[in-house]
């Protein structure tokens, strides 16, 4: 559901080194800085990455959203960011976004299944695979199956799902592996389908 940074004092020798006269007070501080530092380029990463800053959580010595400066001078600081949350998000905005309208039925159809349980993409359970999958019979037309059947739909001259799960693909291709496919859905219909699952 995320990726984690972490930052140490073990890993001084590399990243940050203390000099061995400064006050535990003061290591403490530095170790803040550091992870302060860290953090906001991480953000920076995401925000040119996705365009926003992901949610994400930190914790200091265990405690979540502690301040900074509370870190131990031997402490630990650990941010959770919910990259994986704004991927699903932004994957269903997108679905409705492409989506033909015209009595808006197809729309309206969009499901999300998480390990094959229905679920709400912009609150996602753990799970080892997320699908998205449209309910509506017609669903193959709009898609479009195969260069003898091509997608159906004036406003979809491409389809939806393939598209979407393309653009998806490179947007966080970094943080999940998403393809695009069939699933069967009530009625035995093989409608198409985006595929979501982490990587890692």
């Amino acid at each position: 559901m995320a990726v984690r940074t972490r930052v140490e004092p073990l890993e001084q020798d590399i990243a940050l080194v203390y000099k061995q006269d400064l006050s535990p007070e003061a290591q403490s501080a530095t170790l803040a800085q550091f992870a302060y530092e860290q953090i906001e380029e991480a953000k920076q990463t995401n925000r040119r990455a996705l365009g926003v800053v992901p949610a994400y959580t930190t914790w200091v010595d265990g405690r979540e959203d502690a301040p900074l400066k509370s870190v131990k001078p031997d402490g630990e600081v650990f941010t959770e960011f919910e990259l994986l949350q704004e991927a699903l998000a932004w994957i269903d905005q997108q679905l409705t976004m492409h989506s033909p309208v015209l009595k808006g039925h197809y729309q309206r159809s969009h499901e999300f299944f998480a390990d094959n349980a229905e679920a709400d993409p912009d609150r996602p359970p753990a799970a080892q695979e997320y699908v998205f999958v449209n309910s509506v019979p017609y669903a193959r037309k709009i898609e479009g199956t195969s260069s003898d059947r091509p997608p159906q739909s004036r406003q979809a001259p491409h389809g939806v799902y393939q598209v979407v799960a393309e653009l998806a693909q490179r947007k966080f291709g970094n943080i999940a592996r998403i393809t695009y496919s069939f699933r069967t859905i009530q009625g035995g219909e093989r409608n198409p389908a985006i595929i979501v699952r982490m990587r890692g």
